[in-house]
């Protein structure tokens, strides 16, 4: 009898070290991948490879998106903003059926001219279909700094990451203030030529960053 015990606890035991969780992560270039010399060296996927089988990552970023492409299918997004993307939006995050996300639109919105509040709005929007929806726990990015053409434009990333940490708290990330150089713009040293993305150096920081403030 007490050895049918011990084999049914190493059972259970075992079976629930072997449940492996899943990670979506909604999001634009940067998340992709862009400015790493290789996909390896990238935020995300350093991410997937420090959690290996623990976590499965399920990538959904997309270069050149913003707020507006990750809101629910169905949704009717007002004249002049782009269309919802139904293959890389919250609706399809949700098909994977992930116990955590990840949303970090970092700087689209603001070089596309589109309002703070549009922007805050529309995060907190898919923040919440998707606790509405089972997943366990949603983490927030900042934006990144980058170099647009006037300073006040680059001064809104620097106010929507402000307000992002007070309203979010520990599910507020920052990946502003690591990267920020002179006049609010993407510092020289984790800039991949383009004043938009992080080089490989910069990208290891943004990984232990989230890695940090994710904490699984």
């Amino acid at each position: 009898m007490k050895a049918k015990f011990v084999v049914l606890f190493l059972a259970f035991v075992l079976g629930s070290c072997g449940v492996q969780k899943k990670m979506v992560i909604l999001g634009s270039s940067t998340a992709q991948g862009f400015g790493a010399s290789v996909p390896d060296s990238s935020w995300a996927r350093r991410l997937a490879t420090y959690y290996g089988k623990r976590v499965k990552i399920v990538n959904l970023a997309k270069g050149g998106y913003t707020t507006y492409h990750m809101l629910a299918t169905g949704k009717a997004n007002p004249a002049g903003r782009p269309a919802v993307d139904t293959m890389r939006n919250i609706t399809a995050a949700l098909k994977e059926h992930p116990n955590y996300l990840i949303l970090s639109m970092t700087t689209n919105d603001v070089a596309a001219g589109f309002g703070v509040e549009e922007y805050l709005s529309n995060i907190e929007e898919v923040r919440l279909i998707a606790l509405a929806n089972g997943i366990k726990r949603v983490w927030v990015t900042t934006p990144t700094p980058r170099n647009l053409p006037t300073e006040e434009r680059r001064k809104l990333l620097k106010e929507i990451r402000a307000r992002l940490l007070q309203k979010y708290g520990k599910d507020g990330i920052d990946i502003y203030g690591i990267l920020e150089g002179d006049d609010y713009k993407l510092s020289k040293t984790y800039d991949s030529k383009d004043g938009i993305h992080s080089n490989d150096a910069g990208h290891r920081l943004l990984f232990l960053k989230i890695k940090d403030g994710v904490g699984l």
